[in-house]
C-alpha cells in the first residue's frame, strides 16, 4: 500500500511517499512544517486509510498521535496533532477527548472534544462533566458542558439547575423546593447570581413562598433581594387592585349617567 501526501495549493506542493508505519511516523515528525501539514490533513480527512499503515516501534496511529501530542506540548505542532487525533475512532480517543475537554487549554480542540464527547453514553458524559459544571471553570468551558449534558434527565439538583443556568438549549431548572433549596441558595448568592435570580423569578411568586419560608437559613443579601421582590410584588398587587377599583367606579358612573 502506497500513500502520497500532498498540499492543497499548487505552489506548495508536497509529495511525501508512505508505504509503512515508519514512513508514516517519520512524515509525521518530518522537519519541514508543510510536509507535517499536510500529512496531518490527510489523517483528518481520511483516517481509516492512514490508520492501516500503524506507526513506529510497534504502535499503531493513535498511539503515534498520544506520542506526538506528548511530545509537542506546548507548540504549536500540538493542535495539529491532537486535531488529527480527535478524527480517529478507537477507546484511547475517547479518553484523550476527555482530558482535553476538561483541561486543554485551546478553544478549538475543546469543541472538537465536545463532538466526541457527544457521542458518550449519558452515564458517561455525567461522570466526566458534572464535575466542570459545578467547579470553577471558565464560563465556555462550562457553557460547553452544560450543552453536552442538556439532555440528560434526572441530573443531580446543583448540575440540573446548573445545567440549566448555562446550556444554549430551552431546559427548565429545577423547581425551588425544600430539596433543591441548597442547590438554589448556592446560586442565587454565588458568584453569577443575576441569571439565577431571573430564572426564579420568571417560574413565578412559588418561590418567593419558599424563601419566605426558609428566611432563618438565607444569607443577608438574599434576604435584601427578597424583600425587594416580594415588596415588588405587594406594589404590583396594588397597582393592579387600583385598576379594578377604578374600572369598577367608571362602570358605576357610566350605569348612573344611564339612568338618568
Amino acid at each position: 500500500m502506497t500513500h502520497a501526501a500532498a498540499a492543497s495549493t499548487p505552489t506548495d506542493r508536497v509529495n511525501v511517499v508512505i508505504r509503512t508505519g515508519d514512513d508514516l511516523a517519520a512524515a509525521l515528525r518530518h522537519p519541514e512544517p508543510r510536509v507535517r501539514v499536510a500529512v496531518l490533513r490527510d489523517v483528518a480527512s481520511d483516517p481509516e486509510r492512514l490508520a492501516r499503515y500503524g506507526g513506529a516501534a510497534g504502535r499503531d496511529l493513535v498511539g503515534e498521535l498520544l506520542l506526538l501530542c506528548r511530545e509537542s506540548a506546548g507548540s504549536a505542532d500540538r493542535v495539529g496533532y491532537a486535531y488529527a487525533l480527535l478524527q480517529l475512532d478507537d477507546p484511547r480517543v475517547t479518553t484523550f477527548a476527555k482530558h482535553e475537554f476538561v483541561h486543554g487549554d485551546h478553544a478549538k480542540l475543546a469543541l472538537v472534544a465536545a463532538a466526541r464527547l457527544a457521542t458518550l453514553p449519558a452515564h458517561e458524559r455525567v461522570a466526566t462533566l458534572a464535575p466542570v459544571i459545578t467547579g470553577r471553570y471558565g464560563p465556555t468551558r462550562q457553557r460547553g458542558a452544560a450543552n453536552l449534558l442538556a439532555d440528560v434527565p434526572d441530573l443531580e439538583p446543583a448540575v440540573a439547575l446548573r445545567v440549566a443556568l448555562l446550556t444554549d438549549h430551552p431546559v427548565a431548572p429545577p423547581p425551588l423546593t425544600t430539596s433543591t433549596l441548597g442547590a438554589w441558595l448556592t446560586e442565587l448568592d454565588g458568584d453569577r447570581p443575576a441569571g439565577a435570580r431571573a430564572a426564579l423569578r420568571r417560574g413565578g411568586p412559588t418561590g418567593l413562598l419558599t424563601l419566605l419560608r426558609h428566611w432563618e437559613t438565607l444569607p443577608e443579601t438574599l434576604r435584601a433581594w427578597t424583600l425587594r421582590w416580594a415588596d415588588e410584588g405587594a406594589q404590583q398587587r396594588r397597582r393592579a387592585a387600583d385598576r379594578a377599583g377604578s374600572s369598577r367606579r367608571s362602570r358605576a358612573r357610566r350605569c348612573a349617567d344611564l339612568v338618568r
